[in-house]
């Protein structure tokens, strides 16, 4: 088998162990391949491949389903199916095509006719590729992929740009792998961590976030350093 190294190690030993995590591991780092190691590492405890819904940019769907084939054993392979087109088409394959491995973009947590038939299985794993793409905790797609998750025990996000803006960025992503480790009210979790630079100044009109004394540190040791692993190319 494909040797790894130890960063792709350390994830799966962490989602062995949680059942969720976050591989913070920029392009080039096999995030991929550490991905489909952990869906095996949780068939291997089933006793049979979950059924797993992977969420990925819809140009990278067709890729990963073929790094599924290069990479995972080959009755994995057999049971994977992309899902796209029209919202009946991908809710004719996932209900019709018997495959248990299902891939599909992030849209498709916003086409209300294909996402309820999603709602309506009992999936055993969750991967969510590029997750920095759920920052935005007012979007419709944040929170019907939050909606999603909620209700799946074993889950792994990746992504190589965790932070795009500043800390708060955060949030969605650790609300989506549980709503016990991350305070599940964002208003009430940006007011703990963080502070209006600009609320004192009349001629600004737009909040300038800043983090309270000790916050960065304090997200690092309740977030980022037990659920989560930062790699970078350098």
């Amino acid at each position: 088998s494909l040797k790894l190294y130890p960063h792709q190690k350390h994830v799966i030993e962490q989602f062995r162990r949680l059942g969720r995590f976050a591989a913070h591991h920029e392009q080039g780092c096999g995030k991929t391949l550490t991905a489909i190691r952990c869906i095996e590492v949780l068939g291997d405890r089933l006793g049979k491949i979950p059924l797993t819904l992977i969420i990925t940019p819809k140009i990278v769907c067709e890729s990963f389903r073929r790094e599924i084939g290069k990479f995972a054993t080959p009755s994995y392979s057999l049971m994977t199916r992309v899902l796209s087109g029209s919202a009946k088409d991908r809710v004719h394959a996932l209900r019709k095509s018997g495959a248990r491995i299902f891939i599909t973009n992030h849209e498709a947590a916003t086409m209300p006719d294909f996402w309820s038939v999603v709602l309506e299985q009992t999936w055993d794993m969750f991967v969510l590729d590029e997750g920095h793409r759920c920052k935005d905790p007012k979007a419709s797609r944040t929170k019907a992929i939050i909606h999603f998750s909620d209700r799946v025990k074993h889950k792994i996000i990746l992504t190589g740009t965790p932070v795009t803006q500043d800390m708060r960025d955060l949030w969605a992503q650790f609300r989506i792998l549980g709503a016990d480790i991350i305070q599940p009210n964002y208003h009430v979790w940006v007011r703990q961590h963080f502070y209006d630079a600009n609320s004192n100044k009349k001629h600004m009109n737009f909040p300038k976030y800043q983090p309270l004394p000790g916050a960065e540190d304090r997200i690092r040791q309740t977030l980022l350093l037990p659920f989560s692993h930062r790699v970078t190319k350098a």
